[in-house]
C-alpha cells in the first residue's frame, strides 16, 4: 500500500493503491457514494486500484470524524475483487438523529477510484453523486449505474448488459 497525505485546516486528501494478483476472469465490483470511477482495461491478470479520498469539514475534529466514517472496504474472493465505500448516513443515526451532531458539521467525503488491469473481467460499477463513471477498453459483461453523473464507455465489446 502506497500513501500520500496532505492536510489543511478544512480539507485532507490521501491516495493509496491496492493490487490484487491473478484476478482475470472474475468480477470487479466498485460501489461508491460520492466521487468518480475510472476503469481502463489492460492486458494481464492483476487488478490495480488507485483511490483518492478527499475529506472536508469545518475543522480538524470534523476531518478526524470523517476519516473514521468514510472508509473504503476491499477484498478478493476467488478472483472477484470488490470495493465498497462505507459512508455516514442518517440511517446510521436512528430516528432521533445523531447524538454527536455529525450531520451539523457538514462532513464531506469524496472518493475517486481509478483502476487498470484484467481486461476480461465482468464489471459492476456504481456511484451516486459528484462524479462520473468512465470505462475504457474491452471488458466482459457489465452493469454500470450512476444516479447524478455521466457514464462514458469507449472501446467496449458488444456484450453490454445494463447501463443506468
Amino acid at each position: 500500500m502506497l500513501g500520500l497525505l496532505t492536510v489543511s485546516a478544512a480539507e485532507q486528501k490521501d491516495t493509496s493503491e491496492k493490487v490484487f494478483h491473478g484476478a482475470a476472469g472474475g468480477r470487479l465490483t466498485i460501489e461508491n457514494v460520492i466521487g468518480s470511477i475510472s476503469v481502463t482495461a489492460v492486458a494481464g491478470h492483476d487488478v490495480r486500484v488507485t483511490m483518492t479520498r478527499s475529506i472536508k469539514g469545518r475543522g480538524p475534529d470534523d476531518i478526524a470524524q470523517a476519516q473514521r466514517e468514510v472508509v473504503l472496504e476491499s477484498g478478493e474472493d476467488g478472483g472477484n475483487v470488490r470495493f465498497h465505500v462505507k459512508f455516514p448516513s442518517e440511517d446510521n443515526c436512528g430516528k432521533d438523529g445523531c447524538a454527536d451532531g455529525r450531520h451539523d458539521r457538514q462532513l464531506h467525503g469524496q472518493l475517486r477510484i481509478s483502476r487498470a488491469g484484467a481486461a476480461g473481467m465482468l464489471l459492476k460499477l456504481s456511484t451516486v453523486t459528484a462524479g462520473d463513471i468512465n470505462v475504457h477498453g474491452a471488458f466482459g459483461d457489465f452493469d454500470v449505474n450512476n444516479v447524478n453523473g455521466g457514464i462514458e464507455m469507449s472501446d467496449i465489446l458488444d456484450r453490454a448488459k445494463r447501463i443506468r
